[in-house]
Order: structure tokens, then sequence, then C-alpha cells
């Protein structure tokens, strides 16, 4: 009976070894020593190419008990390691700074104190495109005319300026996705009836999206899907917010009197800024948020950032309009003073705006900067900022300068770090920056 019982205690301490043992992996079949229970694996782990070099990643938590998330990646031909580690409750990662014609392959898993889940997501397995030669992509309006009111389509690749159409045109957004290069805007402008073509350019071929009257006013790639925001049906009473997914038009109000004028996406997720019936407003999947309850607002751009969603533009009392900023629907006033914000975007804990400000309230604009609500005035001359793109270190701001009355136009510039680089000897102005490193 000894014996028997001294077996019995020898198996039991062979397999708390082995527990212990168990315990002390790495990876997705970890059971954990303490007390209580591992999480529940994740699940639908997918991944989407955004940009040249960003994927996007999002899975379904499952557990309730979970201290966060972990995921792994390797290249074609590598072997896993830990890429990132989130909170609890967080379903999306974006992984940045990827290097061209790669593949890479993810999984994740959940943890606690306990341990980590039993197993992985599925593995999902994304190839970043070709890069585009390396450069300062500028989209805008060259040769502007006071007599015709109007100018022409251009895109500036480090200066050097190419023309996208030789009628009457606008180059609203320039996106590099990959080896392409995208220009949305509108052709065939005819200033004394306002009408014109919302029109999409791919390295320098131009496609309609509408026959009817209209605007492209910004474009979001991901993948093969090419994204448009805009305003189709225009008149002069106003026109209506719309967007194109291959081509394919989507309305989002039936209201006339607003715009979309601009749109990302993330997921299976479609964000939308703009106006409806003159209210600044943000579309998701179709659903829309009021911004402010005051009309005759303004939006320039969104932007995501993680989970947090940045809207940039104008909103107003009942004596003035001003500047101001939308972080997850909450708005931050910028100035006191006339003012719009046009362009936003954000690196690290700093939050960038462009756009202007008229300090005196005696319509004399000039352009601004805002870091975290600290505002840098890039001119001493009158002028706008339009768009602002971040590099590294380096920050670019789009816009115009030198505006004069008499000419109803300044001139195209770009600041890099606040130094300004006159595009053109001619009218115009800059709208757009992407750079591409």
């Amino acid at each position: 009976m000894k014996k028997t019982i001294n077996v019995v205690l020898s198996l039991i301490a062979l397999l708390v070894i082995i527990s212990c043992n168990k315990s002390t992996t790495t990876g997705g079949n970890n059971n954990g020593t303490g007390t209580g229970v591992v999480p529940v694996a994740p699940s639908n782990l997918t991944g989407q190419l955004t940009t040249t070099n960003k994927i996007v990643l999002n899975w379904t938590d499952n557990s309730t008990n979970e201290d966060g998330f972990k995921i792994e990646s390797k290249v074609a031909g590598g072997t896993y390691s830990l890429l990132a580690t989130t909170a609890n409750n967080i379903t999306t990662y974006m992984d940045s700074n990827l290097l061209p014609s790669t593949t890479y392959t993810y999984r994740v898993y959940a943890y606690n104190s306990v341990g980590a889940s039993l197993t992985y997501t599925n593995e999902v397995s994304i190839s970043t495109a070709a890069v585009a030669s390396s450069g300062i992509y500028v989209a805008g309006v060259d040769n502007f005319s006071v007599s015709t009111n109007s100018g022409y389509a251009v895109l500036w690749k480090n200066g050097v300026a190419t023309t996208l159409s030789s009628t009457h045109s606008v180059a609203a957004c320039v996106v590099v996705s990959g080896s392409d290069v995208y220009v949305s805007g509108c052709d065939n402008y005819t200033p004394a009836t306002y009408t014109a073509t919302p029109v999409i350019w791919k390295n320098g071929v131009k496609t309609a999206l509408s026959n009817n009257t209209g605007m492209a006013t910004s474009v979001f790639v991901v993948g093969t899907d090419v994204y448009v925001s805009g305003i189709d049906n225009a008149s002069s009473s106003g026109g209506y917010p719309v967007y194109w997914k291959n081509g394919v038009k989507t309305t989002l109000s039936t209201t006339i009197g607003g715009q979309a004028s601009s749109i990302l996406v993330s997921g299976t997720d479609v964000y939308v800024a703009g106006t409806d019936n003159t209210y600044p407003v943000i579309w998701k999947n179709g659903v829309e948020t009021k911004l402010s309850t005051f009309q005759n607002g303004h939006v320039g751009n969104i932007y995501l950032s993680g989970t947090d969603v940045y809207v940039a533009g104008q909103d107003g009392n009942s004596s003035i309009y001003f500047a101001g900023m939308w972080k997850n629907g909450i708005e931050t006033k910028l100035s006191n003073y006339s003012s719009q914000a046009m362009s936003v975007t954000t690196s690290g804990s700093n939050i960038y705006i462009a756009g202007w400000e008229d300090s005196t309230n005696t319509s004399k604009m000039t352009p601004i900067l805002w870091n975290n609500s600290l505002k840098t005035k890039l001119s001493s001359n009158l002028g706008s900022a339009y768009s602002v793109f971040v590099s590294g270190s380096d920050i670019y701001v789009a816009g115009s300068d030198k505006y004069t009355a008499a000419n109803n136009s300044g001139y195209p510039v770009l600041w890099k770090n606040g130094v300004v680089t006159q595009l053109s000897s001619n009218l115009g102005l800059a709208e757009s920056v992407f750079v591409v490193p």
C-alpha cells in the first residue's frame, strides 16, 4: 500500500512540474499558473494596406478578462516576433514604416495575469506595394486669371509642374499609393455658369465621375479600391454630398446645400466629413453625426489616428466664424478671431492644423499653423494654409501667399518647417501636399 501511495505522489509531482513548465512558455498556448482563467483567444483577424507603408489590423475580442493583446509579425521566410502590445478592449492596430514590395504576416493572442490564450487568431498576410519615386507632391491651381476667375489644375513634384488639363480646372487633393499618383478635382470649369465636372486623375489620366456639375474634393486609396468624396448635382442653390467607390456613387444626403469634403477608410468603416444643409457633420458608414448646431459652418478634412477621429473646420456663433477642431466629436476652439481650420494631421502627441486667421476682423486672412493650439503665423502677407503633412521630423504646409484683392488670388507656395518656397511665378494656390520619403 505504501508503495502505491508513493507512486501516486510521484505522478502528482510530475504533473505539477509539467504544468509549471508549460506555464512558462510564450506565445498563444500559455496556460498560466495563477488563479483564475486565461482569456479566450481573439478571432477574425483582418489586415488592410491603407497607404504605401501602413497596414491596419482589426480583430474580434472574444474575452472579458484580458489585460490586452499581443501582436506578432514576420516577413516572408522569417519567424514570428513580438510587434506590439495593446491594452484591453483594443481591436485595431496600425503597423507603420513598412518596407515596399514586402509581405508581412500577422497573428494576435490575448493575455492576462494568469497567462495567454490557448490559441492565436488566424494568420493574415498583406503585401506592401511598390513605391512611387520619393518626392514632395503638391496639387493646386496655376495660371489663375483675374478676368476668367479660374486657372488650370496642376501637380508639382519636387517643384516641377505638370499641367493636368488644358481647360479651366482645379486639382484639390493628391495621394500617392504604391507607384500610382491620384489627384481629385474638377475639369471643364465654366466661370460664367459655375459648372464643372468632378474628376480624378490617375498618373495623369483623367476619369469623369459624374455627368452632373460637381467637384471631387479628396481621394483615399485602400489596396485596389479608390474612394473619392465630393459634391454632385451642384447648382446655384448648392449640391449633394456624395462619395464614389471605384466610380460608383453613394449619396449621403438628399438635402440640397451640402458637400463631402474629405474621406478616409479604416477596416470596414468609411468616414466622410462635410456639410449637410450647411451644418458641419461626419458620416460613418452613411450614418450622420452633427458636429455643431450652428449653420453655415465648414469642414476641411478628416484624419484618423488609432481610434481617434479628428476633423478640421469652421464653427461659429451669432457674432463670428472661428476655426475649430473636433476630436471624437469634442470641439476645440482655435481662435477668437474670424478664422478657419482647413487641414489636420497628427504626429506622436502633436496635433497640427493648417488654416487662416483674420486677427483684425477686416477680411485680411493670414496663413496659420497650429500645433496643439499653439499658433504660428506662416507669413506676414495675406493668404491661407490649406493642407499639412508630416514626414519624419519635417512639417509641410501647402497654401497661398501674397494675396491681393485686385488679383483675387495669391501665389502657390509650400512651407517646409516654416520656410516658404513659391511654386510658380503665376497666380494660383497649392491645395494639397503629400510626401513620399
